[in-house]
């Protein structure tokens, strides 16, 4: 299936496992899609996910072209995806804050061996501010023994958490605010 130009104005607070501005969890495309308020983990269950536009992805899915512009907070919590278990990020970003109980990234919060070995984010960038002990401008936690392709991933230095960011690139808000920066981003189909 397609999820194709939605935007989520509506504040969420949801209290199953798996918790979006746009879906739960994602099993197919999502493109143009953007999240304007809030989402939060409206359950005490320790075992949550909450992303800005999805809770969960699936094998296969893709979440293209979209972005998050409001606080995301929970257990598990990302800009874009609570728990990228399997699939492909790729033109998004985040600009808000992202509070996560456990783990918290700009673009994801989560991601353990059980999932797939090998998943890939491009031309992709959060400048919203992570926050606690356990997150990053990129994603909150990776098992260690998962590749994640990163191509042209950015995150801000200002605003981010204390964990390394294997492969994704930190820059300052004046590189953030520079086009020379975001070499390989298409600013003519995409992001123009």
């Amino acid at each position: 299936g397609t999820i194709n130009r939605v935007k989520s104005e509506v504040a969420v607070s949801g209290y199953g496992k798996y918790v979006g501005g746009i879906v739960g969890i994602n099993s197919s495309n999502i493109s143009y899609a953007n999240n304007s308020k809030e989402v939060t983990n409206g359950t005490t269950n320790t075992e949550t996910y909450v992303g800005g536009i999805a809770g969960y992805t699936t094998l296969n899915s893709l979440i293209t072209k979209s972005g998050n512009f409001a606080t995301i907070s929970g257990n598990y919590a990302g800009g874009i995806v609570g728990n990228f278990a399997r699939g492909t990020i790729s033109d998004v970003y985040n600009v808000a804050n992202v509070v996560g109980t456990t783990f918290a990234g700009g673009i994801f919060g989560y991601k353990d061996a059980s999932s797939d070995t090998q998943v890939k984010i491009s031309n992709s960038y959060s400048v919203g501010k992570v926050g606690n002990s356990t997150s990053g401008g990129i994603y909150g936690y990776v098992d260690s023994s998962l590749t994640i392709q990163f191509d042209n991933v950015f995150y801000s230095t200002t605003n981010t958490g204390n964990a390394a960011q294997k492969d994704a690139s930190a820059k300052s808000d004046a590189e953030l605010r520079n086009i020379d920066t975001f070499t390989g981003f298409d600013f003519v189909n995409v992001w123009g």
